[in-house]
């Protein structure tokens, strides 16, 4: 509100923050505008269904405990590993968790089915995305998630949190998946019926492309 006299418009990155802003600051309704930021994919590539071999799940965000809440990736780990899921889970990113992570996958010996890849150039991402089915978000909150639009236009299955963003594209049971933030059980039960049900991975996948 300090600075209100400065703006002339006031951009979100979802609609749920721009109506979440209109509640909160008497600005005039005007000057309110919703912009999603627009994201590139390989529109002459098309995607193999996974239809036996281990469900690829993709996460990259910077691993952090604050908003993205990396930590809890240890526990998605435990649940899927406890489930008996077949999964290879490549994680791409830096920051505190990495250790916690790293220690993790060590002391349970899962380098074989869970990878830390450090953080990947912009280059890389497509090419990261089309080798995954699901991609996963824990976070407690963000804007709309870029991560998450350029793994559903290569087919991945979105299976997140529900944070800012994820209604707009995501239709629960539909063409992925929008989980309670924290329930860590409720996306390793998505996955795991993903993982079990190769054709419903199918109809997901296509829908999120779609």
């Amino acid at each position: 509100m300090m600075m209100g006299k400065y703006m002339d418009k006031i951009f979100c990155v979802s609609s749920q923050i721009q109506n979440h802003m209109q509640v909160l600051y008497d600005f005039d309704l005007g000057s309110y505008y919703t912009r999603e930021q627009p994201v590139g994919t390989d529109t002459s590539w098309k995607r193999r269904i996974n239809t036996s071999g281990a469900l690829r799940i993709g996460y990259a965000a910077r691993l952090v405990k604050q908003a993205k809440r990396a930590d809890l990736l240890v526990d998605l780990v435990d649940f899927l590993e406890k489930k008996g899921t077949d999964y290879v889970f490549q994680i791409a990113g830096e920051g505190e968790c990495s250790g916690l992570i790293g220690q993790f996958i060590s002391g349970k010996k899962l380098q074989d089915r869970v990878q830390l890849m450090g953080r990947l150039p912009k280059s890389q991402m497509d090419a990261f995305w089309k080798g995954q089915d699901v991609f996963v978000n824990v976070s407690e909150y963000e804007g709309t998630s870029l991560s998450m639009l350029e793994a559903m236009g290569y087919g991945c299955v979105p299976v997140v949190t529900d944070v800012s963003g994820a209604g707009e594209f995501i239709e629960h049971g539909k063409n992925g998946y929008i989980c309670n933030v924290g329930d860590i059980k409720a996306i390793a039960d998505c996955i795991a019926a993903l993982a079990d049900d190769r054709e419903l991975l199918k109809k997901f996948g296509t829908d999120a492309a779609g």
